[in-house]
């Protein structure tokens, strides 16, 4: 921001969390880009940026790694059970602890569970009141996992775990926050069904009833419902993934994030 006062050069950041700090001196840039509508109103808010200076652009896919057949999906199983992933680092911002606590709540469903991440620290900042909840977040998750460890597997990987999410039934994003959502892009690619928590970039991606379902954020009750809900209506997970795929491929490719950037960088240029 210094050297744009003086040479003349233009300044651009792109925020892909909620970020906190001082105000004064945060984003002092000619341009913020924004992953999300939601990171956007965040930014807007919390550090006083004009609207003129704020721009959203969606956080792309690349739609033809090599190696990856996302033509035929049908790797599922046809019998009673619903085969669910969740993919996210094991902490109270991803929300396993929600999906697990669902399930318990449909004794009678015949399920299968796949988690893929790794514990980490929780890097995001949260309310006063769920501080204590995410301390205790790892005694609770560990409590539900040896409850129904003869129905689930852990998978730990950096990587994006395409076989398993070729086989899998649903794709269950149960998170309390979510600035975006990369692994909803991820299962579109595969035309799987995606079952997502209503917070930040996941609702700009899944449209209720029409892509995916969505499911109010922190509600046990809300999920339990909805997964019994796709568990007796497999036709609509078909369905949903096809349009997922659909809205993946023609809204969030990594050619189109990149067109919108070069237009970003030609508008900042002609000034």
């Amino acid at each position: 921001s210094i050297i744009g006062k003086t040479i003349r050069t233009k300044t651009l950041t792109t925020v892909h969390s909620y970020v906190y700090g001082i105000k004064c001196f945060s984003f002092l840039v000619d341009k913020v880009a924004c992953v999300s509508y939601d990171i956007k109103t965040h930014i807007r808010n919390e550090f006083a940026i004009s609207e003129k200076r704020l721009v959203v652009i969606h956080n792309g896919i690349l739609t033809n790694h090599n190696g990856i057949n996302f033509t035929k999906q049908n790797d599922i199983v046809e019998d009673e059970i619903i085969r669910i992933i969740c993919v996210g680092r094991f902490d109270y911002e991803k929300g396993q602890d929600i999906l697990l606590r669902a399930l318990d709540n449909l004794p009678s469903l015949k399920f299968e569970l796949i988690l893929v991440g790794e514990y980490s620290e929780n890097i995001v900042k949260v309310k006063k009141e769920e501080k204590i909840e995410q301390k205790k977040f790892r005694a609770n998750f560990e409590a539900l996992i040896n409850k129904y460890k003869d129905k689930l597997k852990i998978i730990s990987t950096l990587t994006t775990p395409w076989e398993e999410i070729k086989k899998t039934s649903v794709v269950v994003i149960p998170s309390r926050i979510e600035s975006f959502g990369l692994v909803a892009l991820e299962a579109g690619l595969m035309s799987k069904c995606v079952l997502a928590s209503d917070v930040g970039g996941l609702k700009e991606i899944i449209i209720n009833n029409e892509n995916g379902l969505i499911f109010k954020n922190g509600s046990i009750e809300d999920l339990s419902a909805k997964l019994l809900f796709l568990y007796h209506n497999r036709n609509l997970m078909d369905n949903f993934g096809k349009k997922l795929y659909n809205d993946v491929v023609n809204k969030f490719s990594l050619n189109q994030m990149g067109s919108n950037y070069l237009e970003l960088y030609n508008e900042l240029l002609a000034k």
